[in-house]
């Protein structure tokens, strides 16, 4: 569970079994039981106001994120400043049309986010660390899998 980056176990039977099992052995997770009126009130809200962070504004966020290892102004320009306002009119399209991002906008998103860690040298394995907390923040690691 930990290896999966679980952050939240739901008991949907009767009783507190799951519920119980996850406390005692992986208190960082937090575990409701449908079965406890309590906890079905807290799920409740949590789904309602639980929201999938955008993917779109999430890439922007992890291109301004990294360090810049590019001394050269006019690559700096072309391979990270392009894509980012790329980026930026992606997301106005998608916030002005009050919608989700499509999966090939998703695409073209991760593709200009690995443009601009690429045009600021970001080291392969920082890239990587990157990507996997953009699909696990997003939930979009099937997409991406």
């Amino acid at each position: 569970l930990k290896e999966q980056e679980i952050r939240l176990a739901v008991d949907l039977g009767p009783g507190k079994v799951l519920r119980n099992l996850i406390f005692d052995n992986f208190p960082g997770i937090r575990s409701l039981s449908y079965d406890v009126p309590d906890n079905a009130r807290e799920l409740e809200k949590l789904l309602e106001t639980e929201k999938v962070t955008p993917f779109i504004s999430r890439c922007m966020g992890q291109a301004v994120a990294t360090r810049n290892q590019c001394g050269d102004a006019l690559s700096y320009e072309h391979e990270v400043m392009e894509p980012y306002r790329r980026l930026q009119l992606m997301q106005q399209s998608v916030e002005a049309e009050e919608r989700s991002a499509t999966v090939e906008e998703m695409r073209l998103a991760k593709e200009l986010l690995l443009r601009i860690f690429n045009g600021k040298k970001v080291p392969l394995e920082e890239q990587n660390a990157r990507l996997r907390t953009l699909y696990l923040d997003t939930e979009t690691e099937e997409i991406f899998a």
